[in-house]
């Protein structure tokens, strides 16, 4: 699915296809995940992107912080480096 990304400022270099995000960097999946942080980084060679801020990702019932992510752009799966704190909500039963 769509990943769209927007930040503060960033770089794009045409020789590596990479781009580095600083500022307000907003993360938003199709799925309907979505992250923010201060920094990402795109590595295009392995369509990934990176950080080592701080990481904040909420989708459907989950929220959590994390100090550190990777999202693959293929296969849209996001991976917490360290210290991570989550909240899972509980459904409701109607």
């Amino acid at each position: 699915g769509k990943i769209t990304v927007t930040a503060a400022k960033g770089t794009y270099s045409t020789k590596t296809k990479n781009v580095s995000l600083r500022g307000k960097v907003h993360v938003f999946t199709e799925s309907g995940a979505f992250f923010d942080t201060e920094s990402l980084n795109y590595q295009a060679p392995q369509a990934h992107f990176s950080t080592t801020d701080t990481v904040s990702f909420r989708q459907q019932r989950i929220t959590l912080t994390a100090r550190g992510m990777t999202l693959g752009v293929d296969d849209q799966v996001a991976h917490f480096s360290n210290s991570v704190d989550a909240v899972v909500a509980v459904m409701k039963s109607r």
